[in-house]
């Protein structure tokens, strides 16, 4: 579960880097935007903020390497 997301709106629109905390306050998601659309990797950690998967975004869309972590 999410408890927390941490992002910046410029003309209500996500830019930047979005980071999702879970309730202990543990990064467990990070995602790239740029006009309200994700650009660049997204990165998924486990509830004990261990790097689990990490995925390419093109406006939007999954483009790319998408690896998984073990």
């Amino acid at each position: 579960k999410v408890k927390a997301l941490d992002a910046y709106y410029l003309e209500d629109k996500l830019n930047g880097e979005a980071c999702e905390y879970n309730q202990a306050g543990v990064k467990v998601g990070s995602t790239f935007y740029r006009d309200g659309k994700k650009e660049g990797i997204a990165t998924l950690y486990s509830e004990d903020g261990q790097l689990l998967m990490t995925v390419e975004f093109v406006n939007d869309e999954r483009h790319g390497l998408a690896i998984s972590y073990y």
